[in-house]
């Protein structure tokens, strides 16, 4: 039904489009080159979006080593402190037993 509705519109743009684009090589060059240009930025912008996904993901598998790695480390020192503790503990009880 639409497609009935529309067709005498679109056959009249058609047919006004046929005469004038042929004489207008700048405004089809033009349209070309709109076309081409957001073309490259699309392609652009998907991969500074690729890469920034992937320095994310670098970057996020290497704050969790690291902070693996200290917190390991910070267990150790813990275990440390405590094993001091406990002996400065005994001293000052065998100190104060003599």
């Amino acid at each position: 039904m639409l497609s009935l509705i529309l067709s005498g519109p679109f056959t009249v743009i058609d047919e006004h489009f046929n005469s004038i684009l042929p004489n207008c090589y700048d405004a089809i060059g033009l349209m070309l080159m709109i076309r081409i240009i957001h073309q490259h930025q699309v392609m652009l912008l998907a991969l500074v979006i690729a890469v920034f996904i992937w320095a994310l993901t670098f970057l996020k598998n290497l704050f969790q080593s690291e902070i693996g790695f200290i917190s390991s480390n910070i267990k150790i020192l813990q275990e440390k402190s405590m094993d001091m503790g406990l002996k400065l503990k005994n001293r000052k009880i065998w100190f104060l037993l003599e």
